[in-house]
């Protein structure tokens, strides 16, 4: 893995020092579309510079209520670029509960798509969409920042009666996948990102492939098909990626062989058991199992 000028410390700036190198090689793909890390970097930059003529302020958090897609993507890495941090609205989560994180997280501008979870919005959120920005400038905003500044605000599950927000710095998320050996952190090994974007573990899925110049594979279902995961995994050649252990679990039980292409697989999301695992790895000893959970509450 080659090494990055000490002064990339952020999670945009690392992305933008390869989009030269892999201009053309495919960053993001998801239900037969494909984008280069030139189209993503370049979409990515008009939203950035539509939200700064918008006024959006450093660290402010910007809500992106996007279904798991190329759009998706595209959304957070812009946000990140107009120097904001981004507040995941997943769609698999009740109205009142995303009212609650809107709220408590301060949004007051949101990336959507038409249509999207309209009921949702009020007059005190501006809803912008991708379309919106089509026409804004495509080069990098270049803000100046620091590796402190905020990436994004993550909530967590509520169990203890309300939802809290976890704040997640630019510094938190370039240490994760640069520079470590739990996983493979190259241009060459596909990763899979599986689960919904309100989880802890998106980060990793998003991540890993895209600072490492290796390309992201959406699987856009929340609770997966076996067989058609599988065609995934074969077709894309993902060699990495993490799961909720309860979808490890279903999947390895509905078709076991659906992992064998994968050299890395890490398990998380909930407390793992042995037995389930130890099956596992008597029938793919070729593939390395991590156990990645630690609660984020």
């Amino acid at each position: 893995m080659a090494e990055l000028p000490d002064q990339l410390t952020r999670v945009h700036e690392v992305f933008e020092s390869l989009v030269d190198t892999y201009a053309d090689k495919d960053a993001v793909v998801c239900s037969g579309q494909r984008i280069s890390y030139r189209t993503l970097n370049e979409r990515a930059n008009r939203l950035a510079h539509f939200l700064i003529g918008l006024g959006v302020q450093h660290e402010e958090p910007v809500g992106v209520a996007i279904p798991k897609s190329c759009d998706l993507i595209i959304a957070m890495m812009g946000v990140l670029k107009a120097g904001a941090a981004y507040v995941p609205l997943a769609e698999s989560l009740p109205t009142a509960r995303l009212r609650e994180v809107i709220d408590d997280a301060g949004c007051t501008r949101v990336v959507s798509i038409p249509g999207h979870l309209d009921p949702l919005w009020t007059n005190a959120e501006r809803v912008i969409t991708l379309d919106e920005t089509k026409n804004s400038e495509a080069t990098n905003p270049g803000l100046a920042g620091a590796e402190t500044d905020l990436a994004y605000v993550l909530y967590t599950s509520g169990s203890t009666g309300e939802p809290k927000g976890v704040q997640v710095e630019h510094a938190g998320v370039v240490r994760l996948v640069r520079g470590q050996d739990y996983m493979p952190f190259n241009a060459d090994t596909n990763h899979i990102f599986l689960g919904p974007i309100s989880f802890d573990l998106s980060t990793l899925g998003i991540y890993a492939p895209l600072l490492n110049g290796s390309t992201m594979v959406i699987e856009p279902e929340l609770i997966p098909d076996a067989d058609e995961l599988a065609e995934l995994i074969r077709n894309e050649r993902v060699g990495a990626g993490m799961v909720i252990f309860g979808m490890f679990t279903s999947l390895f039980e509905a078709r076991p062989e659906l992992f064998e292409p994968m050299s890395t697989v890490l398990v998380g999301g909930e407390a793992v058991s042995a037995s389930v695992m130890r099956r596992a790895m008597q029938r793919l000893p070729n593939t390395r199992f991590v156990n990645a959970y630690g609660p984020t509450e």
